[in-house]
């Protein structure tokens, strides 16, 4: 019985698909109590087949990666000239990537810019615009208070003459009304009419 690591360790997997056997029950399994709570092992049968005896002695050097492209697969770099060419590559690239990241940040920084101006400009000519509607308004109200004042008018003309024509109604019919009484008995009209 191994733990999970080593298990993956030798048949080559990853510990999750180690996890994931062990839940399926491909591969027989017990849970052990530790002082820090439990811990799995599982159980392997000796040397996997297609796995290598022993490693390779010498420095590691990781696998080629296959191009996308379908080119064929650079040797192994060994060569501290090599490296360093490759090295070298990888810093002009890196400056590259910096100068587009540079041009690409001016460019929007003048974007910017150029939206706050018009941003501004925007915001100007609609209180431009409000201004004018507000001075439009004003204009409104006085034409309408002018025309409401040139009604008013004529209707204080017009009941104003109507009132005094009621006025000396009544003067002349009080007139007619306070007449001595011989004037009144004979039918005769006041000696003072004001009319």
């Amino acid at each position: 019985m191994v733990t999970l690591s080593e298990a993956a360790e030798h048949m080559g997997v990853s510990i999750d698909a180690v996890r994931r056997m062990q839940r399926a029950g491909s591969i027989p399994s017990e849970r052990h109590v530790t002082p820090k709570g439990f811990r799995w092992m599982v159980a392997i049968d000796g040397p996997r087949a297609d796995a290598p005896a022993s490693r390779p002695a010498g420095p590691f050097v990781p696998p080629a990666r296959v191009p996308k492209d379908g080119s064929p697969l650079s040797p192994a770099v060994t060569d501290t000239t090599t490296l360093d060419a490759i090295r070298a590559d990888h810093l002009r690239e890196v400056d590259g990537l910096r100068r587009d990241h540079a041009q690409v940040l001016s460019s929007l920084e003048q974007l910017i810019a150029t939206l706050h101006t018009q941003h501004s400009l925007a915001i100007n000519a609609l209180g431009a615009g409000l201004e004018a509607l507000r001075s439009d308004q004003a204009e409104t109200i006085r034409r309408l208070e002018d025309a409401h004042r040139a009604v008013l008018d004529v209707t204080v003309a017009s009941t104003t003459r109507e009132i005094d024509a009621l006025h000396r109604s009544l003067l002349e019919a009080n007139a007619w009304d306070s007449r001595p009484w011989w004037r009144w008995i004979l039918g005769l009209p006041p000696a003072r009419a004001r009319l």
